[in-house]
């Protein structure tokens, strides 16, 4: 009788779960909703998400780590949006 009333249970949690991926299958997260700015760090100050939110770097100058990568700011540049 026990393991009637497990293979009973076993089964009616697999259909819940199967309802329940197949209903969340679909939902996703846009990540460009609500979206004000977007700056790639790609040596300019333009906003890259087409709402003209660009910004003018003043006395920063770019350079290079000692693994070749990244921005080093040592000095006191900004940006000004």
């Amino acid at each position: 009788m026990k393991v009637k009333e497990f293979l009973i249970r076993f089964f009616i949690f697999l259909m819940v779960l199967s309802f329940t991926f197949a209903f969340f299958n679909n939902v996703y997260a846009d990540l460009s909703d609500g979206l004000v700015a977007y700056y790639p760090f790609n040596g300019n100050a333009d906003d890259e998400s087409g709402n003209g939110n660009n910004g003018n770097v003043n006395g920063a100058i770019m350079t290079t780590d000692s693994i070749k990568k990244g921005i080093n700011n040592k000095n006191k540049g900004e940006l000004k949006l």
